[in-house]
């Protein structure tokens, strides 16, 4: 149990430093969504934990380093929240809406892609190994 919490601390602190190091590079455009970099962030995040949900299931090493720690790290739900409260508060409820239906819409596709993706790819792994 405590090398699990040392994966997952030590997954946390890359994630949440690639996360921070995107959102400084990403800088809103006027008239566009203003949380564009965490709406990136949490899209990617989604498909990466798509794609390591579909491998790393039985590997409780592998993710709790990666899943829990370094996607889990990455993404961000209360960045998300204040982005969407800002945009209201802002007196752009249309543009919160849209941020809201991008995030969550685009982040169950994203996860469903990142499954199917990691199925294709197991089956072709199979498919060369036989």
């Amino acid at each position: 149990m405590p090398a699990q919490i040392l994966l997952v601390a030590l997954g946390g602190a890359l994630g949440s430093s690639a996360r921070w190091g995107i959102d400084r590079l990403g800088g809103a455009e006027p008239g566009s969504i203003p949380a564009s970099a965490t709406l990136l962030i949490n899209l990617t995040g989604c498909l990466l934990i798509g794609l390591a949900a579909s491998f790393l299931v039985r590997r409780a090493p592998w993710r709790a380093f990666l899943g829990v720690g370094v996607i889990g790290g990455f993404t961000t739900f209360s960045g998300f929240a204040v982005d969407s409260v800002g945009l209201m508060r802002d007196g752009q409820p249309l543009m919160a809406m849209v941020y809201i239906a991008a995030t969550v819409g685009g982040g169950l596709l994203a996860v469903a892609l990142g499954v199917h993706l990691a199925t294709l790819a197991s089956r072709s792994a199979r498919g060369r190994s036989a």
